[in-house]
């Protein structure tokens, strides 16, 4: 289960950056642009408007390429009315691997019908297998999804920013409901 999201940022770099998760987060969390960016052989700061300043170590891994994977033909669909209130409500009783199922419109706790709690959502696929924080890391984000293609990523867009969330592999229905 992985999360990749490209941000849209009209900027262009001499060089690919990669920005830790922790500093991404953090980026979200002050939900404002810096003013300038400055990148050296060690460090990324992002600079705010009256010298506030957020500065990270660089890190010595490569940036894989990845425009392939979000480069796919995708159908999405608006963010399903109550979908991250459902997914809120049954997190709480996921599995130590955090699963969420969706099963013919539902997001269930359990692969079996008659086991968990679930809630009804409408315009969600017929089955998937997804990791709960994974998908509220979406709410906010994301303004569309495409779950159709399970198990392939689901491809996610919002303002300036496009993503794939990848989810737990169940190749067969049968797969599935043994999971």
């Amino acid at each position: 289960n992985i999360i990749m999201a490209q941000k849209y940022i009209g900027k262009v770099f001499d060089e690919k950056v990669a920005v830790p998760w922790g500093i991404a987060q953090e980026l979200i969390r002050i939900g404002e642009e810096p003013s300038q960016v400055a990148i050296s052989d060690r460090k990324i700061t992002f600079i705010y408007d009256g010298g506030r300043i957020l500065q990270s170590c660089r890190t010595d891994s490569t940036w894989p390429e990845f425009e392939h994977i979000f480069n796919e033909d995708a159908k999405a669909i608006p963010v399903p009315d109550g979908f991250f209130q459902a997914i809120s409500k049954l997190q709480k009783f996921t599995d130590e691997e955090d699963r969420l199922y969706f099963r013919d419109g539902r997001i269930c706790t359990s692969a079996e019908d008659e086991m968990g709690a679930s809630i009804a959502v409408e315009g969600l696929p017929k089955l998937g297998i997804y990791n709960a924080t994974q998908l509220m890391h979406l709410e906010g984000v994301a303004t569309s999804i495409d779950f159709s293609a399970y198990p392939k990523p689901a491809y996610f867009f919002g303002p300036l920013i496009r993503g794939a969330l990848i989810g737990f592999a169940a190749p067969t229905e049968e797969a599935y409901a043994e999971v």
